[in-house]
Parts: structure tokens; C-alpha cells; sequence
């Protein structure tokens, strides 16, 4: 009996399968790493931004003599600053605005906004902005 040197075409489809299946696994190891690179990269970026907010919030309040709720969600800091030589008090705004949007207001500078919009999972708990007196007398975020 002879052999002939050439594949069966049971042999053709076996190679096939197996290449397809190592095409899946690939192309599903590469899509997994993408959404959790880019996850990844929104949560680097809400966390620098909250950072960068709350740096200047304690600093706000460090140097706080007053805090007023003007309205829900809209709170004025009066703060003492160097000025020539003496203390300058400073109105500084604090407003939660809608769809995760803070804004802080001082008075001559220019307006600060910290969007958080594309940086929140619909499924993260709603973002809030809430200044209470403890008793002390320190203010805290």
C-alpha cells in the first residue's frame, strides 16, 4: 500500500479549528486588556482631579474665618489672604452644579470647573458636594 505525501481533508479541518480557536482566545485577550486599559485610565484621571479639588477645598477651609450654605448645593468660604503685607478677607463659591460639574468662584480670579461628567460610571453613587461645621468649630469636607 502506498501513502500518498498530501493531507487528508480531515487533517485540513482539524488545522483550522485550532487556528480559529487560538484566533478567538488572542483577539478576546486583546479586547479584555483594552476595556481594562481605558477603565483604567478614567479612574487615574477622576482620582487626579478629585485630588486637585480637594487641595484646594482644604485649602479654602484651612484659611477659612466663615462658611455660609448660600443654597443647596452652593457654598461661600470667606477666607483671609496675604495682601500687602496684612490679611485680605476673600469670598471663595463652591456650587455643585448639575450632572457632576464643581465650580469654584474666587473673587479676582479666573473660574475653576471640575467636570467629572465623563469620568463617573452610571453605576458609581451620585456625586455630591457637602460642607459641614463639626464641633470643634474646624470645617470639613
Amino acid at each position: 500500500m502506498r501513502r500518498d505525501s498530501g493531507v487528508t481533508l480531515v487533517e485540513v479541518l482539524v488545522a483550522t479549528a485550532i487556528t480559529l480557536l487560538v484566533g478567538v482566545v488572542i483577539y478576546n485577550a486583546f479586547f479584555v486588556l483594552f476595556r481594562s486599559e481605558r477603565s483604567t485610565d478614567r479612574e487615574s484621571a477622576r482620582a487626579l482631579l478629585e485630588s486637585q479639588l480637594l487641595e484646594l477645598l482644604f485649602q479654602d477651609i484651612r484659611s477659612s474665618i466663615s462658611l455660609n450654605e448660600v443654597s443647596p448645593n452652593t457654598y461661600q468660604i470667606v477666607r483671609l489672604v496675604p495682601s500687602g503685607g496684612t490679611l485680605a478677607e476673600r469670598r471663595v463659591t463652591w456650587t455643585m452644579e448639575p450632572k457632576a460639574l464643581v465650580t469654584r468662584r474666587v473673587e479676582g480670579e479666573p473660574i475653576r470647573r471640575f467636570s467629572f461628567v465623563h469620568l463617573i460610571d452610571p453605576k458609581d453613587p451620585p456625586f455630591k458636594l457637602r460642607l459641614e461645621r463639626v464641633p470643634e468649630g474646624r470645617f470639613e469636607p
